[in-house]
């Protein structure tokens, strides 16, 4: 039997954007739930799952197509029930999909470990680099730029000076 962690990274492989902002919905979904209800259940509805994902991505700027995204995460946590690792009921005769998990069984106990590991490496800090500009022999700024500065933050950022007042 394959461990978790295994799992977690053979699910990922495909699409690893949405599976890194699944696994970080589904451990804080998770925490929420054990939270309030320590000794039960942990019922997860695809609709809640779906719009947290769309949330994170719409917060890192990022657009989805819905259609597309309900596709990944149902292909992902299959993966994972498949893996017995929790349970996706599908919805039937009015019943919602949902992921289950049993707190008392130690397979998803292990499930949750490795989410929350996951997440921890998805979330390493950034390496800043510093950049010096002159903007006049006697004025210089400094930058701290993330040292895997994508093109799309550069041209955001290049929008963002060009805004800047200009002396009249």
């Amino acid at each position: 039997m394959q461990n978790s962690a295994e799992i977690l990274r053979k699910a990922a492989q495909e699409t690893p954007k949405t599976a890194r902002r699944l696994f970080a919905v589904l451990v804080e979904l998770i925490d929420n739930e054990l939270a309030e209800y320590p000794d039960d259940w942990v019922v997860l509805p695809l609709k809640k799952i779906l719009s947290e994902v769309s949330a994170k991505a719409h917060g890192e700027r990022a657009t989805l197509d819905p259609t597309a995204t309900k596709r990944i995460v149902l292909s992902i946590l299959r993966k994972i029930s498949e893996a017995r690792f929790g349970r996706l009921f599908m919805g039937r005769r009015g019943a919602v999909t949902r992921f289950v998990l049993w707190p008392d069984d130690e397979d998803d106990v292990s499930l949750i470990a490795a989410l929350k590991d996951q997440v921890k490496v998805g979330t390493k800090k950034t390496r800043l680099l510093k950049r010096q500009f002159a903007i006049r022999p006697s004025h210089k700024i400094q930058l701290r730029l993330p040292q895997d500065l994508t093109d799309r933050e550069a041209n955001q950022f290049a929008r963002f000076v060009l805004g800047l007042p200009s002396s009249a």
